[in-house]
């Protein structure tokens, strides 16, 4: 399975369509982190958290009961 994702910063994909990620891609911070700019950590300024064990894996934000 494959999901889009967009961004801006992602280089020498079409950025206007987005682009294919794996479901193993998408349970990886680099995927996020490189591509689009995220933030991972406990603030306002980095919302973000990733942790193999909750949300299947999935990125969601710090304040979220996952």
């Amino acid at each position: 399975d494959t999901m889009m994702v967009n961004g801006t910063t992602i280089q020498g994909d079409d950025k206007e369509n987005g682009v294919s990620k794996t479901i193993n891609e998408l349970k990886m911070k680099s995927t996020y982190e490189t591509g689009l700019g995220w933030a991972f950590g406990d603030d306002e300024t980095h919302p973000w958290k990733i942790d193999p064990n909750k949300n299947n894996g999935l990125p969601y934000l710090y304040w979220e009961k996952r």
